[in-house]
């Protein structure tokens, strides 16, 4: 008992006390470092995945802007391609239009020159009819100098002006007309006139019209005449 009340057992009853403190002490700051290192390891492990998201969505992002830049590069062609298209059918309706206006100018030229062809054809057939018709009724007078009958005069003025481009057709069909007034002339004198009848005793005469192919035929012969007096005379 004495032994162990001694001051020297009390020094070791201490000492063993402060070394399990030690102890617990060490115990708890060891997993106090544990749980510290499994932390960080934590966050190491989730940083790495965050990085890894970050570089999957850089990736991505470049792959989209590669791509964009490669469409807007081809829109760019589109754009160019289209703009020549246009220009070359600006062009291509230019050089159209040119080309109707040209032909339109080049067919009222054409129609102009058949015109003055006709009017030309015309003067020749009035001239030849006249030319001919003076000839045989007076060799010797001269064919300008005769005025036209008032009956002629009358129904030329009468008569609606043709359309345009009918202008020889018109006057081919009134030829035959135009030559049996031109034949007939002025009305004879009577130097004796013979003693004048009723009506009652002069008989009726049906006249029949000429047929229009016969019409044709005279005027055709009345052409054929002209050109050949015109060639006699040359």
């Amino acid at each position: 008992m004495e032994d162990q009340c001694s001051p020297l057992s009390w020094d070791v009853c201490y000492n063993e006390e402060g070394m399990e403190e030690i102890r617990h002490s060490l115990l708890y700051t060891t997993f106090e470092l544990e749980t510290t290192l499994l932390a960080a390891k934590e966050e190491i492990t989730r940083r790495e995945y965050e990085m890894i998201h970050l570089k999957d969505l850089l990736s991505r992002t470049i792959k989209e802007r590669d791509e964009a830049q490669t469409r807007c590069q081809r829109l760019m062609l589109e754009k160019l391609m289209l703009g020549k298209q246009l220009q070359q059918k600006q062009q291509q309706l230019q050089e159209q239009l040119q080309l109707k206006q040209q032909q339109q100018q080049q067919q009222l030229q054409q129609e102009a020159a058949s015109n003055n062809e006709d009017e030309s054809k015309v003067n020749e057939h009035f001239a030849c009819s006249d030319c001919h018709e003076h000839i045989i009724a007076s060799p010797g007078t001269d064919p300008i100098s005769q005025p036209l009958p008032e009956a002629a005069l009358k129904l030329l003025a009468e008569k609606p002006l043709p359309e345009k481009g009918k202008l020889l057709q018109a006057v081919i069909e009134a030829g035959p007309l135009l030559q049996t007034l031109l034949l007939a002339g002025p009305l004879p004198q009577w130097q004796h006139p013979p003693p004048q009848l009723n009506s009652v005793e002069i008989p009726p005469v049906a006249i029949s019209s000429p047929t229009p192919r016969l019409a044709r035929q005279d005027s055709r012969l009345s052409l054929k005449g002209c050109f050949c007096n015109k060639s006699n005379a040359l």
